[in-house]
Parts: structure tokens; sequence; C-alpha cells
């Protein structure tokens, strides 16, 4: 995730987190209820990031699980752009070094109903389970693919991860899609998630408030932030088939750890500086 303060020393993450988690007299329903009402100003990322680690422990209370929030250093971000796929690759290696053999991918802006609890104690056997198809925003979109996503560690091997290469917003949900298609034969219908989905009974928190996918994509436009060859890079990996090159293994090439901090036995953050892939996307 990108992170205006990524660059704060560690003491700086170890105060985020020694906050309460839920108020002491609220159920977990009643607190999702209370954080469903809009703020008065947008939740910054670090804001979102404080009510998701908190919240979701909760929820996950009883289950083994353990944190892993992965950082692109700031100076990157401003420099190069934001590139979530590679980010996710190196936090599913960072899993991998955990003992996790189930991963779940999880935007921090993003939180479940309490009713979905079970979705996330499961272990998706067949496929894997794309928990953000109860995400509204999104929903109605064919290929996404992107919001939350449990999925064992040999399935995500074998989809050869996300590509590293789309430095900026947009296309790596995607492309993981294709992927999967490619190697899994995932069938939606046949996503536990997907009937619950369709009822739209039970919906994610969108902790950024926003009314649709059309806002989200004006908003990157504004900032500059999406990525500007996302389609040549699209063509070259489903017409050339570049993502058998563009592999779950090559996401460490070049990378920096600049801080690995265990705030708790169950959080870990750490900050990185990705680095070129020695690719054309990276002079974009």
């Amino acid at each position: 995730m990108p992170f205006a303060d990524a660059d704060q020393p560690d003491e700086f993450w170890t105060n985020q987190f020694t906050k309460p988690a839920k108020p002491s007299d609220q159920s977990l329903p009643d607190w999702f209820r209370q954080l469903s009402r809009r703020p008065e100003r947008p939740l910054s990322r670090t804001e979102q990031l404080n009510v998701f680690v908190p919240y979701m422990h909760e929820l996950l209370r009883g289950v083994p699980h353990v944190f892993l929030i992965m950082v692109q250093s700031a100076d990157e971000v401003r420099s190069r752009r934001f590139n979530r796929g590679k980010l996710l690759n190196l936090g599913f290696q960072e899993a991998e070094r955990h003992g996790c053999d189930v991963v779940c991918f999880h935007d921090v802006d993003l939180l479940p109903p309490p009713s979905l609890a079970d979705l996330y104690m499961q272990r998706p056997e067949t496929q894997p389970c794309h928990l953000g198809l109860c995400f509204q925003r999104y929903r109605e979109l064919p290929n996404y693919f992107g919001g939350v996503l449990l999925t064992t560690a040999a399935q995500f091997r074998a989809m050869q991860g996300f590509p590293n290469t789309i430095w900026g917003w947009g296309y790596e949900d995607a492309s993981l899609y294709f992927r999967m298609m490619q190697t899994l034969r995932y069938q939606r219908a046949a996503d536990p998630v997907y009937q619950r989905a369709v009822s739209q009974r039970e919906n994610m928190l969108d902790l950024e408030y926003l009314p649709d996918y059309q806002s989200k994509s004006a908003e990157l436009r504004t900032a500059q932030a999406k990525c500007p060859i996302q389609y040549e890079l699209r063509d070259r990996e489903q017409k050339g088939g570049f993502w058998v090159f563009d592999t779950l293994a090559r996401a460490a090439v070049r990378t920096e750890w600049l801080t690995r901090r265990m705030v708790t036995a169950k959080l870990h953050v750490s900050v990185l500086r990705l680095g070129p892939n020695d690719d054309l996307s990276d002079v974009m």
C-alpha cells in the first residue's frame, strides 16, 4: 500500500497499533454499523489501517492468523508510482517465510460484515475464494478479481502470482484473473462467495466511502496514479504470452527491504523499495 508516512521511524509503526481494539461496550456488528457512517472527511491510508487491523483481529478471534502489512517506500511511489502486483507478490513470499499455506490478500480500505466471517475461516481447496465479490463498487465488472482474495499457497504459485510490471493502478487484478483462468480454470459460479454476493445483502464496507468505480477512476486520473500503458502491457501478456516470464519468482529482483518490524507476534510491518524490473515498463 502507498503511505505518505512510509518512511517514518520504527517507533511510528509501534505507536500506530497500541490503541485498544473495538470499543469495550460494543459488539462487532455494532462496531461495523458505527464504522458504516460516512466520516466528515476522507480517511488517510494510515487511519484506514488503524481501523482495519483491530477490526479484522476481532473478526478472526480464535483463528490462527498473522497480519503482514507491506508498504512501498514513499520516495519510490512519488518517483515511479505504486506497484500493487509486485508488492503483493513479495507479501506472499513473506507469508510463506512465516509458514502460511493459506493467504488472504486484503485491501485495507475494505471491511467485511461480521456475517462473512465464516468465509475467512475456510480453506479454499478447489479454487481461490474471491471475497471481493461482496464489494459493491466493482461487483458488476466481469473480470474484477481484486479487493479480497483467499487462496492456498499452491494455487497462487500455480497462477505465477500478480504481474510485477504494472507501475500505477490498473490491470494487476485482471491479470491475475487471466492467469488463473489459464492455470486453474476458475469458475465464478462455483465460488462460495458468488451466491451471497448476488443476494447483495452482505456488502463489504468501503472505507473510502466512494459511490461507484467511476468516482475512483476519476480520482486516480486526477492524481495521475494510473498505469499509462496498462493496455499495452495487457496485450503483451495475453496475446504475446509474456505472463509465463513475468513470474512470482521475479518479484524479489532488485528489491530492498528497508524495514522489517514485528509490532506484535501477530502483526508485522515491512517497508520496501521495489526497484526496477529491467523491463520496458520501468521507463514509462
